[in-house]
């Protein structure tokens, strides 16, 4: 017998006598966590389990996915503060607390994450169209250097602070008008509103019925504050009845009115200059 029968005899021998020793056709499962590489059928075990796969958990410490088996302390939240456009979040696992900021805007941004302003209102391409959508007007003053809008009043020891709104109000084909008196010791009224008719020409032109017949309304100027973002638009009429700058009542805090006394007569009537801040 040559020495390669040989080999290949003794190979034969080998296999038959490692099939006959288990008497399995083995069927290996790979290792994990808890388990080394074994055979589903006998359970014949080769090699070492492997390593556990941590991974960092706010509420359990750390823990492996693939067992379940948990180890430490857990490690609380990791929160990065909130944002305008964000909830405060964890940044290991994603868990979220309270809400979100209010933007900031200024000038049509917000100066914190730079979304738009849906609301920001561009000069340049206001015209009454939008006038008509923003439904308010009140009949006021831009202050450009602190940013508020103000009016005339005046000051007495019987009335107190005396201030008068004057309102236009837009609905579909006609607009209201009516004034608002406010007195800091009596109660605030209000005149009864007037409607008139109108159509819009243009964006800077619009045809309106008021109380002394027919007028053209004209948009002459628009400008807005750099330091609050509040509009101001200011109408020409042929009449004289809606003549006057305009600021929308919606971006005016009615609540926050600061005033100076810019001058006395001598029987006490003070001459005021009311200071209405933005939103």
């Amino acid at each position: 017998m040559t020495v390669k029968k040989i080999i290949v005899v003794l190979l034969m021998l080998g296999t038959m006598l490692s099939v006959t020793a288990c008497g399995c056709e083995h069927q290996w499962v790979e290792a994990n966590c808890t388990a080394a590489k074994h055979c589903a059928i006998c359970n014949k075990q080769i090699g070492e389990p492997t390593e556990h796969h941590y991974q960092p958990d706010c509420d359990w410490g750390e823990w492996c996915p693939d067992c379940g088996l948990i180890r430490g302390e857990p490690l609380g939240h990791d929160f990065v503060e909130a944002t305008c456009s964000t909830p405060k979040t964890c940044s290991r696992c994603g868990f979220t607390e309270g809400g979100t900021f209010e933007h900031e805007y200024n000038n049509g941004k917000c100066k914190n994450c730079g979304i738009e302003d849906p609301n920001y209102l561009v000069p340049e391409k206001f015209g009454f169209e939008k006038m008509y959508k923003m439904k308010q007007w009140v009949r006021l003053w831009l202050d450009q250097e602190s940013g508020r809008a103000w009016t005339w009043g005046s000051y007495t020891s019987e009335y107190g602070t005396q201030l008068t709104y004057e309102y236009i109000e837009f609905y579909d084909q006609y607009y209201q008008r009516w004034k608002t008196y406010f007195s800091s010791k009596t109660d605030t009224s209000t005149s009864n509103k007037v409607s008139y008719s109108y159509n819009i020409l243009s964006n800077d032109v619009m045809k309106c019925d008021g109380k002394k017949g027919a007028e053209t309304v004209t948009i002459v100027k628009r400008e807005t504050s750099n330091k609050s973002g509040l509009l101001a638009v200011e109408l020409s009429s042929s009449q004289n009845e809606l003549k006057g700058t305009y600021i929308p009542a919606a971006l005016l805090d009615f609540s926050k009115i600061d005033y100076e006394i810019v001058e006395t007569a001598p029987n006490g009537l003070a001459r005021v200059k009311f200071y209405i801040s933005a939103k």
